[in-house]
């Protein structure tokens, strides 16, 4: 990073300190496959030396629900703000589901903050991270901030949600990129929704805050990263589909059971975790 961007940087992270008018921000990278692959050392340090982890960044939370993953320490850098926690240890009397979805529910048992940041680890988080802030904070009637990347779309972006958004919620058509998973919101709106466990969780929060607040509260920003897109798995379209299946008003009776796929059929996890704010203890530890 050139000394002229650096500096660039930092004021836009010292702007976006003086927007967030003193509430609490935690930016979430979820561990969990292939994708959501532990950040390296390198990219936590650029955090904290880009400024972000002095005085925008309340928290950043490594929240680890992958078999394997090796997460770096965070080092003495990190200000005590870097946070490595293992899903399963967070509110474990609710237990825990493998998947990308049951790590952005954990993350509301595990930070105080206001505003959470969900982004993937990657070369470019530092200006992902403010990019999201930016278009969120620029509007307070501005509840989801999602991001998109430049490049063609991926077959489950093609083949799976876009023809379902056409049919069943055409409003959300004009996003270029539905199945983001770099996102900024509001605590209070991620707080009242269910949470798929799996690859639908980015998907139902587009469709849950449509539906509740408007087209209008949701924004679309663009990234500085190429997209790195899922390979395209049927359990992926499985847990896409009936995540928005299960959002439309001719709802399709999915259970708590896995829908089982191929031949031989391997079982595949579609459950949704309720919403945090009804669960039990919830609203005594952070309402």
């Amino acid at each position: 990073m050139s000394r002229v961007s650096a500096s660039r940087i930092r004021e836009r992270a010292r702007h976006l300190q003086a927007a967030k008018a003193g509430r609490a921000i935690a930016l979430v990278l979820p561990i969990c496959d292939q994708l959501e692959r532990p950040p390296t050392s390198e990219q936590i340090v650029r955090l904290v030396e880009a400024g972000l982890c002095d005085g925008l960044l309340d928290e950043v939370v490594l929240l680890d629900n992958a078999e394997d993953a090796e997460v770096p320490a965070a080092g003495e850098a990190s200000q005590g703000v870097v946070h490595r926690l293992v899903a399963g240890e967070v509110a474990p009397e609710h237990g825990g589901y493998p998947g990308r979805g049951e790590a952005v529910w954990k993350s509301l048992f595990a930070t105080r903050a206001e505003i959470l940041v969900v982004a993937d680890s990657s070369p470019e988080l530092v200006e992902t991270t403010l990019a999201l802030l930016e278009s969120l904070l620029a509007d307070d009637d501005r509840t989801l901030a999602t991001g998109y990347q430049k490049g063609v779309d991926d077959l489950l972006t093609t083949f799976v949600a876009r023809p379902l958004l056409a049919l069943h919620a055409p409003q959300l058509s004009r996003l270029r990129q539905p199945l983001s998973r770099n996102w900024a919101v509001r605590r209070d709106m991620l707080e009242m929704l269910p949470v798929p466990v799996g690859a639908g969780a980015d998907i139902a929060l587009l469709l849950d805050v449509e539906a509740m607040e408007g087209v209008d509260a949701i924004a679309e920003v663009a990234l500085p990263s190429p997209r790195r897109e899922p390979a395209p798995e049927p359990w992926r379209a499985a847990q896409i589909v009936t995540a928005i299946e299960r959002r439309m008003p001719m709802r399709m009776p999915f259970g708590e059971d896995p829908v089982l796929l191929g031949n031989p059929p391997v079982g595949v996890e579609v459950r949704e975790r309720p919403p945090a704010a009804g669960v039990a203890g919830y609203a005594k530890r952070f309402g």
